[in-house]
């Protein structure tokens, strides 16, 4: 161990290791006091930590580093050796040495106290007087009274004894501080040393190499090969390199290894550093060196790394147009959408901007200024001039983006090309200056249309109906004043004239019924739906009070829009209702509503007749019918005018239905919500 740490005094004298990794601080009024590091200046351990480790070689070439403190029982062994000692060779060289009683104890207890400090120092000191006073002052191997000069030079050797002993202390004790401020700066630089004897092929390790390498001390340090192999394949490759070259040609190494330690858990990495000792002779005979823990500055080194990789990943890729300056406007990375935009070659890294776009104009110039000043730039719309005549608009903004002390390092400029953009808006603008003018010319036509409708609907009621009262009259007039004289077949055709006369006039009420059902203007009134279905459904039991059918109406059933076209379409749907429940003994009608998706569904059910949904498509169109006239009489239009009411709503209508199994239809008044149709095609139930 002590040539160990000899060597380590050595390498410290030219090996700096702190947590910055910036040039180490050279400690002032430093020295080796035999064994021991010593520093005399104020803040020993703050230093020493601050710095991590650092010491120069001074004095003696064969200090020791980290020697443990000697033992209470050793300091007393040396404290009663030295004067014994000094007591040997006086009595024999005494003869020499008379009269001076004190020439080898005075070397003596220095030594104990300068070995041993305070304690072995008065010890020695006690021993040597005890000796002066038996063996070398008259009367010679006595204990009486000596001669009265004798006195004062015992007063002067245990006095000088004392200071010396007690200065002696005061040196182990700063050494001892020393000390430990070096082991402690040790263990938290987290630095092992290391060294090999290439002679013998012995090696020395610090406390702090077998915390690293996660070793048992009671082993003993690792054989060069089982040290090598603790290290990744590529870090083993290099460090075996490494070595090898600095036993062969003495050259200095220092690099990063990374360890794989023998828990397998995680991966550490060690700083590696060594170099050679030569001999008188100038040939290489040992190795040293430390290992030092910088897992955390690698991991941050390697973070950072990963970190810049996704920077320009995510740049080269991004959708958009951006490129990252520097703060001379040299480019640091462009995406591809930039490059592209711009028609740029690939190596425009590191190259300046304003040599690539030598006419760059002042105002984009001035932006860029602004921005590495620290100002955001924004242009929501400017032309480009590329350098081949083509012109295009873009939105753009400078950035500046800064380094981690907060200073501005230079500029981020986002582009986005709006040239369609810009073309559309325009092609929009003038779409909109002719619109009022097709509103107009929309509306002139619809007003014509229903204009053109008001006449149909006067021709109808008018023009139409005159002809079939007239058919209808005269046929009734033959009947009344010829009946007697015509054939029973001639009075049967003149009956049916009059029939279908009055069919036509029906059709023609309907189809006025069927246009008049939605014009105008839509009201938004509360309508109790409740009280007018009971309303409705009283009204066709008035007509027909002979039929038994049982009425269930949900109470509370509420809606809003136009009353009056509400009316003829609930009128339409119950009517319907009670018509195609004639033939049933038993027959129900029910009204009721339900909650879908946020909007409420009315609903009319009855167990009547029911019908085929393969027709359901001709359901709601005018004048088509799914039942036979003797059936079921009717004119086909009831359910086309509930759709339009319905539709004027903004509402949805469905049918349901089975042969025989009655049908129940359901409508909305107010917008499906999204994802819902108009149901055309009727589900079955």
């Amino acid at each position: 161990m002590r040539e160990l740490l000899s060597n380590f005094s050595q390498l410290l004298s030219c090996l700096g290791v702190t947590y910055d990794s910036t040039a180490p601080i050279p400690l002032k009024n430093t020295d080796f006091v035999g064994a021991r590091f010593v520093r005399t200046g104020p803040n020993r351990l703050s230093a020493a930590l601050r710095m991590g480790l650092w010491a120069r070689q001074a004095h003696d070439s064969t200090a020791r580093y980290n020697e443990p403190h000697d033992t209470m029982t050793r300091k007393i062994l040396i404290a009663v050796a030295l004067p014994t000692t000094a007591l040997f060779f006086q009595w024999i060289l005494w003869p020499w040495l008379s009269p001076f009683v004190w020439f080898l104890f005075f070397p003596a207890s220095f030594l104990a106290a300068r070995t041993t400090g305070l304690v072995g120092g008065l010890t020695a000191a006690t021993i040597s007087t005890v000796c002066v006073w038996v063996f070398f002052l008259p009367p010679v191997v006595a204990t009486g009274q000596a001669s009265a000069a004798t006195l004062p030079s015992t007063a002067i050797f245990l006095l000088t004894s004392l200071l010396f002993s007690r200065d002696a202390q005061k040196r182990l004790d700063l050494i001892g501080e020393a000390d430990a401020a070096l082991r402690e700066a040790q263990r938290v630089a987290r630095l092992g040393v290391w060294s090999r004897d290439l002679r013998n092929g012995t090696g020395l390790w610090s406390d702090q190499m077998y915390v690293l390498l996660d070793h048992p001390r009671e082993l003993g340090p690792l054989s060069l090969p089982d040290f090598h192999r603790r290290f990744t394949a590529a870090s083993e490759a290099r460090l075996t390199e490494a070595i090898g070259h600095c036993a062969r040609e003495g050259v200095a190494f220092e690099f990063d290894a990374e360890y794989a330690r023998s828990d397998g858990d995680r991966r550490r990495w060690l700083t590696c550093r060594g170099e050679a000792v030569r001999d008188v002779r100038g040939m290489i005979v040992k190795l040293h060196g430390t290992l030092q823990d910088v897992t955390v500055r690698k991991q941050m080194e390697l973070a950072l790394v990963r970190n810049e990789a996704l920077m320009r990943l995510f740049i080269e890729h991004a959708p958009a147009a951006l490129a990252m300056f520097d703060h001379d406007m040299r480019y640091i990375a462009a995406s591809r959408r930039w490059i592209d935009d711009f028609r740029l070659g690939a190596d425009i890294i590191g190259r300046p901007h304003y040599e690539i776009f030598q006419n760059t104009p002042e105002n984009w110039r001035d932006a860029h200024r602004r921005g590495l000043a620290g100002e955001v730039v924004r242009e929501p719309e400017d032309c480009y001039a590329h350098p081949d005549g083509t012109a295009r608009w873009l939105r753009w903004e400078v950035r500046p983006w800064r380094d981690v002390d907060d200073a501005i390092g230079g500029i981020v400029i986002f582009t986005e090309d709006i040239t369609h953009f810009r073309t559309s808006r325009e092609k929009i603008r003038r779409l909109a200056a002719t619109l009022e003018q097709r509103v107009a010319e929309r509306t002139a036509q619809l007003a014509t249309a229903n204009e053109e409708l008001e006449s149909f609907c006067y021709a109808v009621s008018h023009d139409l109906r005159a002809p079939l009262r007239a058919m209808s009259g005269f046929s009734q007039a033959l009947v009344e004043d010829h009946g007697e004289r015509l054939p029973q077949e001639a009075t049967a055709y003149l009956y049916e004239i009059d029939l279908a006369s009055r069919h036509m006039g029906d059709l023609i009420d309907s189809l006025l019924a069927l246009s008049r059902s939605t014009r105008g203007d839509a009201r938004h009134d509360a309508v109790d739906m409740t009280r007018l279905a009971q309303r409705l459904l009283e009204e066709l039991a008035r007509e027909e009070p002979h039929r038994h059918v049982t009425i269930d109406v949900e109470q509370g059933l509420e809606a809003e829009g136009d009353a009056r076209m509400i009316d003829t379409a609930l009128r339409n749907l119950l009517g319907n209702a009670w018509k195609y429940t004639a033939g049933k003994d038993d027959a129900h009608i029910s009204v009721s509503s339900v909650v879908e998706n946020g909007a409420r569904w009315f609903r009319i059910a009855d167990n009547g007749a029911g019908f085929d949904m393969a027709y359901a498509a001709r359901l709601f169109q005018p004048f088509q019918r799914l039942h036979r006239q003797d059936e079921f009489p009717g004119l086909g239009v009831g359910l086309a005018t509930v759709q339009r009411i319905v539709r004027r709503h903004g509402g949805i209508i469905e049918a349901m239905s089975a042969p025989g199994r009655g049908a129940t239809f359901r409508f909305t008044l107010s917008p499906p919500l999204a994802g819902e149709t108009d149901a055309m095609a009727p589900r079955t139930i």
